[in-house]
């Protein structure tokens, strides 16, 4: 069994201000400072419900998801990549296991997330951000602060960023837990003759 990656999670309190407590002070004071800004910029957000249409807010996601970077446009480049969201996405909306976030300024669509609920965890599974409709806020940042505030009011406790060691992770409270390969294999006895 080898280490393979880093898993940054966050234990969640029991309250958005303890949470906020747990940030280190240059961090808390950001934090607090774009969830202000983000307040006087004509920003909200929701998650995605029954009163939404999936089809059209699967499709804004994917369109969120292809502007945040070169590699993320390139994987939706392939229609195969694209139909495994289109299908993939109802099916666990159905069963409860899945979010989809959005961050609007002035009603254009500027950051997105969409994570897994799972075992009283939300898991992150994947963002999108449009640079330009952000209009100069830190849109994903606001948005998985929202995010975070909504997982601690609805009593999740844990904030699973899966895979990676960006930095953004660690500046919202996330320590490291590990991701390990074990491999096994067996060695074939050769059979002997009595």
């Amino acid at each position: 069994m080898k280490p393979q990656e880093v898993c940054p999670v966050i234990e969640l309190p029991s309250e958005w201000g303890a949470y906020l407590e747990s940030l280190d002070k240059k961090q808390r004071h950001e934090l607090r400072r774009k969830l202000r800004r983000s307040e006087e910029s004509a920003a909200d957000w929701y998650i995605v419900g029954q009163e939404h249409d999936l089809t059209t807010e699967t499709n804004i996601f994917l369109r969120l998801m292809a502007s945040a970077s070169p590699e993320k446009a390139e994987f939706l480049a392939n229609p195969k990549n694209v139909t495994f969201f289109k299908r993939l996405v109802p099916l666990l909306m159905e069963r409860g296991w899945l979010q989809i976030a959005f961050l609007t300024v002035e009603s254009r669509h500027a950051a997105a997330y969409m994570n897994f609920l799972y075992n009283n965890e939300v898991q992150i599974y994947n963002s999108g951000l449009d640079v330009e409709a952000a209009n100069g806020i830190s849109a994903g940042i606001v948005l998985l602060g929202r995010l975070i505030q909504f997982a601690i009011e609805h009593g999740y406790q844990r904030f699973d960023f899966l895979r990676g060691n960006e930095e953004y992770k660690y500046r919202m409270g996330a320590v490291d837990t590990h991701v390990f390969m074990l491999m096994a294999s067996y060695a074939v006895v050769p059979a002997t003759s009595n």
